[in-house]
């Protein structure tokens, strides 16, 4: 899910760098990805019911974004949750789980397969 809100290559950006994480924790290929254009508050719903679900889960700040990794990190840790702006947040676990936590309202969603 990415923030629909957000220009398109900061959203690509937060997308990758969730990618690259989600994907090093599955270690496989082939896994479907469905993007979903969200609001600011419809990925805060989603990432925590997918969080007390127990799915794995991979998110990309603002926080993260600029300076060195050191400082990106801390400034993450420094920031409360309610503060964080989320770029992207990956789910990944049984399909109807997943598909249960995308917003159906008016945004879009495309499919694709990495």
């Amino acid at each position: 899910m990415v923030d629909g809100d957000k220009p398109f290559g900061v959203v690509v950006n937060g997308l990758a760098h969730a990618c690259v994480g989600m994907g090093a924790q599955l270690k496989q290929s082939n896994t479907p990805l469905r993007v979903v254009r969200c609001s600011q508050q419809q990925l805060r719903d989603s990432r925590e019911s997918a969080r007390s679900q127990g799915l794995m889960l991979v998110d990309f700040t603002q926080t993260m974004t600029g300076d060195t990794y050191v400082e990106q990190l801390q400034r993450t840790k420094a920031s409360a949750s309610e503060e964080l702006e989320y770029y992207a947040v990956l789910v990944a676990g049984q399909a109807e789980q997943v598909a249960a936590l995308a917003p159906t309202s008016n945004l879009s969603a495309e499919g694709v397969t990495l």
